[in-house]
């Protein structure tokens, strides 16, 4: 009998630690999650000002090539003119 007792109170505590470290477990989990979904939004939010500097770039890129073509031009009249 005190052998069963000592059994119970041992499987008690096995089930106190048991419960305690599914606890922690949970709270780990939980701060873990915090964590990955801050990661997650900031990652968005990377991508997003990647897309819109590589927006500004190809507009910037156009207009330089317009400016180009635009200086090729003139200067093809300038050329003309002076002929």
């Amino acid at each position: 009998m005190e052998k069963r007792l000592e059994a119970d109170e041992g499987g008690a505590s096995l089930k106190a630690a048991l419960s305690s470290a599914e606890k922690r477990h949970g709270e780990s989990m939980a701060r873990l999650q915090s964590e990955l979904d801050a990661e997650r939004k900031k990652l968005e939010n990377v991508q997003s000002e990647y897309v819109e500097c590589k927006k500004e770039r190809n507009k910037a890129e156009s207009e330089a090539l317009e400016a180009e073509e635009a200086l090729g031009a003139l200067q093809a009249r300038v050329d003309n003119a002076g002929m």
